[in-house]
């Protein structure tokens, strides 16, 4: 469990991403891996349909209700029950590392319904992360997918370039990254939280130089679809 005001101090930029595509968002947004929709909802319009689509029934609600505003979809990734075309937006976030080695047949399914000009959000942990790397194989947890797979900056990057024309790319969070659980855990958390803040500054200055990229906690990617 995470210190919640740590959380938003880390993490809190990276998911209000999205409502910086409110205004392309005229027909459908598709969150994949959903999770209830509750990171797509500020997308909704009065006009538009926000649909979140998740593999597992179980999480597509929240507190067992459909969120107002939204959709949701039972469905595959591999196989989006969405006509070509149709799509304004697709957002997804830390799911695509669940199936690390078909990358390419999922970038070209969001490809296949995402119009001409439509947007692709990527959000996904780095495999680099020394942290986060460590905790991974020495303490596995029953939430992770045996078969999940973070993608090495490079590789996420790369593949995406080769469907997609890249707009932006950001690699995130270096000694923020694991903050808010560790946070959680202490007292004083009003003086921690304080440091937290230099902490995040500190890390935004490093990733300004390529090496420090590749041990990145999250990768972002805006990309378009031409």
């Amino acid at each position: 469990m995470s210190d919640p005001e740590s959380a938003k101090m880390v993490y809190g930029d990276l998911r209000n991403r999205i409502t910086d595509f409110k205004h392309i968002a005229k027909d459908y947004v598709v969150e994949l891996g959903g999770n209830g929709g509750t990171l797509t909802q500020p997308l909704a319009t009065e006009t538009n349909r926000i649909i979140s689509l998740d593999i597992n029934r179980d999480i597509l609600t929240v507190n067992g209700k459909i969120l107002e505003n939204i959709n949701p979809i039972w469905g595959n990734i591999l196989c989006l029950p969405f006509k070509d075309n149709k799509v304004d937006v697709v957002y997804a976030r830390a799911v695509l590392h669940h199936l690390p080695d078909q990358l390419d047949d999922v970038l070209i399914e969001i490809k296949r319904v995402l119009k001409k000009g439509g947007v692709l959000i990527i959000q996904e942990p780095g495999y680099n992360h020394p942290i986060a790397y460590i905790i991974r194989k020495c303490f596995p947890t029953s939430s992770h997918d045996p078969d999940e797979r973070p993608f090495k900056p490079k590789e996420l990057i790369d593949t995406t370039r080769e469907h997609f024309h890249l707009c932006l790319v950001e690699h995130h969070y270096l000694l923020s990254y694991v903050m808010p659980y560790i946070i959680a855990k202490l007292p004083f958390k009003k003086a921690t939280r304080k440091l937290l803040s230099l902490i995040i500054k500190f890390d935004k200055e490093l990733l300004k130089f390529k090496i420090f990229k590749l041990y990145c906690g999250y990768i972002s990617i805006e990309a378009r679809c031409e």
